[in-house]
């Protein structure tokens, strides 16, 4: 069975970048990162069905990298962060993520921070049960990488 990637994206004025972006380095404490360090689901429109956000973060590196993996809820046109893991991946290792999607009506974004990019994949998946949810599938070559 093959999974269609239809993830719907709504559109950041530069007044709600400037803002998610101040938000984030608050939040994870970040001065300035790398290209491609920070990535994005950008804004998804959520399924009536999903119920959370799973994120998968596969390191396939020959030495541990950390990954924080922070959801927004969009709703209110601004975001409002309603989850933020912090974990150490081993080498060769996956770690997911689950966040609770039950206050979220429209509007939510996931943002990866890694400490490394190179041979770490990430792929998102809004869930109902353990079944992805159409509109609501990211895969990691349809991340957007966003500067800090």
């Amino acid at each position: 069975m093959k999974i269609k990637t239809s993830a719907k994206r709504v559109v950041k004025t530069s007044a709600m970048k400037r803002k998610l972006n101040t938000q984030l380095k608050k939040q994870v404490r970040v001065k300035n990162t790398t290209s491609g360090t920070v990535r994005s689901t950008g804004v998804l429109k959520k399924n009536p069905s999903t119920t959370f956000a799973h994120t998968e973060v596969m390191n396939r590196r020959s030495s541990p990298i950390t990954a924080t993996v922070m959801v927004f809820n969009w709703d209110t046109n601004s975001p409002v962060r309603i989850g933020n893991n912090t974990v150490t991946i081993p080498a060769n290792s996956l770690r997911f993520f689950n966040t609770n999607l039950a206050g979220v009506n429209d509007h939510y974004e996931v943002v990866v921070i890694l400490s490394a990019t190179s041979n770490v994949i990430v792929n998102h998946f809004g869930v109902a049960g353990d079944v992805p949810q159409d509109g609501n599938i990211v895969l990691d070559r349809d991340l957007i990488s966003i500067t800090l």
